[in-house]
């Protein structure tokens, strides 16, 4: 798994080197390169890419470069889980975005952005991997960000700041919870609405307010970190 993922730190050498050619790497190593590469994703049979001529199963492919970017398979990460991420910030710290290769595993991206579903899925700038300098992949929580960014005073500052915006939604997301559980428990005649449940209500909705604010902490720590 850490050579896979030092093979991302030297992804910038290759694409230079390979600038206008797809390729896949897969797991022992080897790298193919052709003019195009495409990810096909059939009802009645399980999802592959075609690299020209070439039909490579998912299970053997480590990381693919197409005209849309740099992508790696992080399945491992997930559970099992199909999924390749997508690398959206190259540096000391890399930063992956799971993405859907439906959307990302043609020559061209697909036209019709008024579906909700291929807007839904369109790389946002959400951080749901890294990789340290160590090569070692991780989730981004606060103790494994604090421990590759404690070096940078303003890296640790931002990941603070996302730390206290996680534990204030934590706060609303517990305090609207219990409400909402007492209400109900206290109804006899069927639904009513009351105040108590409209804060309830009020209390858990807008604790997703914070996703953003803990997003763009989490990228600013990160962007510190290279920059320095």
């Amino acid at each position: 798994m850490r050579l896979f993922f030092l093979l991302l730190a030297v992804i910038p050498t290759l694409a230079v080197a390979q600038l206008d050619n797809c390729y896949v790497i897969r797991n022992e190593g080897d790298t193919l390169t052709g003019s195009s590469l495409i990810y096909n994703d059939l009802i009645l049979k399980d999802p592959f890419f075609k690299l020209d001529d070439i039909k490579l199963e998912l299970s053997e492919i480590r990381l693919v470069r197409n005209n849309h970017g740099i992508f790696a398979n992080v399945s491992e990460l997930t559970g099992g889980k199909e999924q390749f991420a997508m690398r959206v910030v190259n540096g000391k710290i890399s930063v992956l975005e799971a993405v859907d290769m439906r959307i990302y595993g043609g020559d061209e991206l697909p036209r019709w952005f008024d579906s909700s579903e291929e807007r839904r899925n369109m790389a946002i700038g959400k951080m749901h991997f890294y990789m340290n300098e160590m090569g070692e992949a991780k989730k981004p929580t606060y103790q494994n960000l604090k421990v590759d960014l404690a070096s940078n005073t303003a890296s640790m500052d931002h990941l603070k700041k996302s730390r206290m915006y996680q534990w204030l939604k934590r706060g609303m997301v517990s305090t609207g919870g219990s409400l909402l559980a007492v209400s109900f428990w206290q109804m006899e005649g069927g639904f009513v609405m009351s105040p108590r449940l409209l804060i309830a209500a009020l209390l858990t909705g807008g604790s997703f307010l914070f996703d953003n604010p803990i997003n763009d902490e989490r990228w600013m720590a990160v962007e510190e970190y290279n920059e320095d």
